[in-house]
Parts: C-alpha cells; sequence; structure tokens
C-alpha cells in the first residue's frame, strides 16, 4: 500500500488550486477581451465627447465613415434607450450566413458574436420582415433583449431605435414578444403580396404572450429581434421581439 505523506498531499492540493486560480483568471481576461469587441462599442470613438449617447449633443451620432472601414458589411447601427444597447448591425453574407453568430464587428473570431440582419432579409428601409440576431451569451450583445417577455420591462423599453448611414433614425415600437422552442420555425423574410405579409404578421402578433396593443397594425414592415433566452426551454429557446416604425412620433 503507497502511503501518501500529507506534505505531498498539501503540495497537490495546492497546485490544484493554484491551477484553478490562474483559469479562472484567464477565462474572465477571455471574457472581457471579447466583450471588449462585441458589447463595449462606442459609435463615436476617438471623441471628445462623453462616451455615453446620453450626454452627447446628439445622442444618435455614429462616425459612419470610421466604423464602415473597420466593417463594410454595416448595415446600421441599432439603440435601445436605457437597456444598455447600442451596437452595430452588420449584414450577413449569403455565401455564410452564420458568420456573424461567431465573429465581432471587426471580423475576429469572438463566441459573443455581432448583431446582424439576417441574409435574406430586406434592409431596414424595404419593407417586408427585418430580422436581426444577436447572442445571450455571457452578458452578450443581445442579453436585455430575452426580458421583453416581461411586460412591465416591455413598457419601460417600447422603443427601439435604428440608425444607418445618410437616413434619419427610426424610432421603431415594440408590439410583442414570444417566446418559442429554438427548433421553432417560424421566421420568413419573402412574401407573395401584401396580404401573404399581413396574414404572417398578424399569426405572429397573435401567437405572441407578450402584448403591448391589443391587435397586428395594418403595415408593410415589421422587424424581428432575436436572442437566445432560458425560460421554458432552457437548452435550446428564443426570445423574438417584434417591432413597426412608429409613423407618428415627431422628434428631432
Amino acid at each position: 500500500m503507497i502511503v501518501i505523506k500529507s506534505s505531498t498531499k498539501a503540495k497537490v492540493a495546492y497546485t490544484t488550486a493554484t491551477i484553478l486560480v490562474a483559469l479562472s483568471i484567464a477565462t474572465a481576461c477571455l471574457l472581457a477581451y471579447f466583450a471588449s469587441r462585441a458589447v463595449q462599442i462606442d459609435p463615436v470613438p476617438n471623441s471628445d465627447e462623453a462616451a455615453s449617447a446620453s450626454e452627447r449633443a446628439d445622442p444618435y451620432a455614429v462616425d459612419w465613415d470610421y466604423w464602415l472601414g473597420v466593417n463594410p458589411d454595416l448595415a446600421g447601427w441599432v439603440m435601445i434607450p436605457d437597456a444598455n444597447i447600442s451596437l452595430p448591425v452588420v449584414r450577413a453574407p449569403k455565401s455564410d450566413p452564420d458568420f456573424y453568430l461567431k465573429h465581432d464587428i471587426y471580423k475576429g473570431y469572438n463566441p459573443m458574436g455581432a448583431v446582424y440582419l439576417d441574409a435574406s432579409s430586406p434592409s431596414f428601409f424595404e419593407g417586408g420582415n427585418s430580422v436581426i440576431f444577436g447572442h445571450n451569451w455571457a452578458g452578450g450583445v443581445f442579453a436585455s433583449l430575452s426580458q421583453y417577455s416581461n411586460r412591465s420591462w416591455a413598457q419601460e423599453h417600447s422603443i427601439i431605435v435604428l440608425l444607418a448611414p445618410e437616413k434619419d433614425p427610426l424610432f421603431l415600437e415594440v408590439q410583442c414578444a414570444d417566446v418559442i422552442p429554438g427548433s421553432s420555425a417560424v421566421k420568413r423574410t419573402s412574401f407573395e403580396d401584401h396580404a401573404d405579409f399581413m396574414a404572417y404578421w398578424t399569426e405572429r402578433f397573435k401567437s405572441s404572450g407578450m402584448k403591448l396593443v391589443s391587435e397586428a397594425v395594418e403595415t408593410d414592415h415589421i422587424f424581428t429581434f432575436v436572442t437566445c433566452s432560458y425560460n421554458f426551454w432552457p437548452s435550446n429557446e428564443r426570445t423574438l421581439v417584434y417591432a413597426v416604425v412608429d409613423e407618428g412620433a415627431l422628434r428631432s
């Protein structure tokens, strides 16, 4: 029988603890690095103005020249006031629709990914169904989005702002939100005609568990924001937030 001395056991325990601490520190540093490239993104970098959009003279300012130079796939910018979301939106390439699931705005590998417009979706200004994805992983890019299934939270964050180069801001009003299994195939981005589109939109509205309005409004364009969530199907679940352009908003 082999007897292990107490001093040897202590050394093994100390070494194991040291390795675990080192791994924890390395993991934390790695997550901080990924977050700095996926979540902590300033729309106006290298500016003398305060980093907080709420403190800028123009809260919707974006240095489009800078960010288009970083990534020509840039389609716009999404802001949700008071929800800690102010992020670039890239257009997923049709040749690799899932590219931005694991790549950030800089096109570097990043498990937090980037906020991206579905490769088959119309642009923000074409009508139809613009589907915008973002991860909810380790406090990732769209973590706050999963809270829209809570009606009180949704009421307090009912406006989503979309920005695009050389365009006026789009102010979107959240209409409803739904939580579905990740395997559910509910996405559509092409329609035969307006009637087909409205039938789809009405069905999605009626199926939603959280509603801020009484019925599906007549429109030719909806925006579907999608992220992972962990409520009813923790291993594979999605929260979908549906919004339409606030046509009556008069904003400067």
